[in-house]
């Protein structure tokens, strides 16, 4: 996994072939040794002590990289293909079971449904309510319940988030602009969803003109933020109470003194919570309390692998 810091797979492919594909001493090679009888037995024991070995490790390293990150090849189709060229050109009987082997893991990987994505229905599906999208723009966070909309966006973050690949932290790639795109796509899309959460939630605070309306939407902002904290959804959790403390937002403050009791009170445990003081240590220790499953804020863990 953590070859992505020094090569790329294409290249880390490249040198598995060159160490499969040694080349017999150049004195084995000579027309003269069928008939050394001498220079046979050290070609027989060459192979047996030196060749056979190295190319079954280069094939059990094959066959892990398959079953363990075939995403590297889902990613890359040429890589997908250079494999499959490598494979079919392998001779000899010895390595017919350990290629045979290494292409059913490939078949198997290939016709592999990722378990994501599988619907599991216990009873009938609900039929779908198609009213719903006849005038979407009659919906809104006024006009939709905290809890329907606390876990749609738990659903998607977690989606997101279920879609990273421990590779895609490896040597701080999503930074590198000229790579970041190739090496981590799910964890931008996750944190880019995540900002654009934020962005959102923000403006539509900002953008409301009536002072009555605009309390009324913070405060429906953090009942959506109750609601995550119950799903365990930390990052939706961040992403709404980065919204507050934008700019645009934290300056509001006859609004936010509106906000009071209950909703005030939760509003700070939020923000403590989601505090990087003394490196995050209270979301941390929040962390060790749930019980799981929870999404995750990743913006501390990245921090980690950066410093």
């Amino acid at each position: 996994m953590t070859y992505r810091s020094f090569c790329s797979p294409t290249k880390l492919l490249d040198l598995l072939i060159e160490r499969f594909e040694i080349p017999l001493p150049e004195e084995a090679t000579d027309l003269d040794t069928k008939k050394d009888p001498l220079m046979m037995k050290a070609v027989k024991v060459f192979k047996s002590y030196y060749l056979s070995p190295i190319q079954l490790r280069v094939v059990n390293v094959l066959r892990h990289w398959v079953d363990f990150h075939y995403y590297d090849f889902q990613r890359d189709q040429e890589l997908l293909t250079r494999l499959h060229t490598f494979i079919t050109s392998v001779k000899g009987k010895k390595m017919q079971k350990w290629v045979a082997a290494l292409n059913r893991a490939l078949d198997k990987k290939r016709d592999e449904i990722p378990s994501a994505t599988k619907p599991v229905f216990t009873k009938k599906p609900l039929p779908v309510e198609w009213w719903l999208t006849q005038k979407p723009e009659e919906f809104n966070l006024l006009s939709l319940h905290p809890k329907d909309i606390a876990r749609q966006l738990t659903l998607i973050m977690a989606e997101n988030f279920h879609a990273i690949h421990p590779s895609e932290l490896v040597d701080a790639s999503w930074m590198k602009e000229k790579k970041k795109e190739m090496a981590s796509p799910n964890l931008l899309k996750h944190t880019r969803f995540e900002t654009m959460v934020s962005h959102w939630l923000a403006k539509e605070i900002v953008y409301t003109e009536n002072f009555e309306e605009r309390v009324t939407l913070v405060s429906r902002l953090i009942d959506i933020m109750a609601e995550m904290r119950s799903l365990n959804n930390f990052a939706g959790l961040f992403a709404v109470n980065a919204a507050f403390q934008s700019s645009s937002v934290f300056r509001l403050t006859h609004t936010l003194k509106k906000i009071e009791g209950r909703k005030s009170q939760l509003l700070e445990e939020v923000k403590l919570i989601a505090s990087p003081d003394r490196a995050y240590k209270n979301y941390k220790e929040k962390l060790r309390t749930i019980n799981p499953p929870c999404v995750p804020f990743l913006g501390k863990n990245l921090t980690y692998c950066v410093y």
